[in-house]
């Protein structure tokens, strides 16, 4: 479900349209994301690494294999940057 569409449900489920509902829904999308995050990073350690080089504004997937490879200080073969033994 969007998220929107989650407001829009507590809102009408509650009988109002404010701030309040809206700061309850972004504090549970929160949860959720942040929840998802350490369930997605503990699959690899590749994984928080990617990451962290899309977060510095990596965006082909050359450049953020280049930062992979240099911050665990080895290559890494295409089909293993996502495996969940690497």
């Amino acid at each position: 479900m969007g998220w929107l569409t989650y407001y829009g449900y507590r809102a009408s489920r509650e009988g109002r349209l404010d701030g309040e509902i809206l700061d309850a829904v972004i504090e549970e999308a929160k949860m959720m994301a942040s929840k998802e995050l350490e369930r997605v990073v503990q699959r690899s350690r590749n994984y928080r690494l990617i990451l962290k080089a899309i977060g510095e504004g990596a965006s082909r997937w050359i450049d953020i294999k280049r930062r992979v490879e240099a911050w665990s200080g080895r290559p890494i073969q295409n089909p293993s940057i996502t495996s969940s033994k690497t």
